[in-house]
């Protein structure tokens, strides 16, 4: 691959687009995971305050990366891959812009090569991953609706059952009436 004039405007263009768009998905997730923490503190609070024996309040006392769910390690993990893309991406903005500036006569084969991985890696982070996160959540939200769901289904049946073991006499309701 040679770098040309067409080739280095388009990624000059490209890059900030795709750059832009990552950040505002780095946003949201940081957005996402602060009200999470939020909610998870604001458990740990009212956790505390119910826990009577000194065992369960040591673990609530432990270091905050030994009690973190699994899913913040991934969290973490993304936002590292998405800082080191979004350095890759400046720079490859910046590549392309320089090489227009220098003059048209230099190759350039590996700056081309680095810029167009770039961009495309960009662009797979930036459509791959809020589809991911989106699916994940749609699948934990269905788990959890229908757990809620059955355990509903289930508090309805023990009640019903309640309201039958408690009415006077032994019959069948399906009965009352027929003489």
């Amino acid at each position: 691959m040679q770098m040309t004039e067409s080739f280095a405007t388009t990624v000059a263009a490209v890059a900030p687009v795709v750059w832009l768009a990552g950040a505002v998905e780095a946003h949201q997730a940081v957005k996402y995971l602060r009200e999470k923490a939020e909610e998870r503190r604001l458990w740990a609070e009212a956790l505390a305050r119910e826990l009577e024996s000194a065992e369960d309040q040591a673990v609530l006392a432990r270091p905050w990366g030994e009690r973190q769910p699994a899913g913040v390690w991934p969290a973490m993990a993304l936002f590292v891959v998405w800082s080191t893309l979004s350095a890759a991406l400046i720079v490859a903005t910046a590549l392309p812009l320089r090489w227009l500036t220098e003059g048209e006569g230099v190759p350039a084969p590996l700056v081309a090569d680095f810029c167009y991985f770039t961009v495309c890696a960009g662009m797979l982070v930036v459509t791959m991953l809020p589809m991911a996160v989106m699916s994940l959540r749609m699948i934990r939200s269905g788990t959890r609706t229908a757990a809620s769901l059955q355990a509903a289904r289930q508090r309805r049946a023990a009640a019903e059952a309640r309201l039958v073991a408690q009415r006077p006499g032994d019959h069948d309701p399906g009965e009352a009436g027929r003489t």
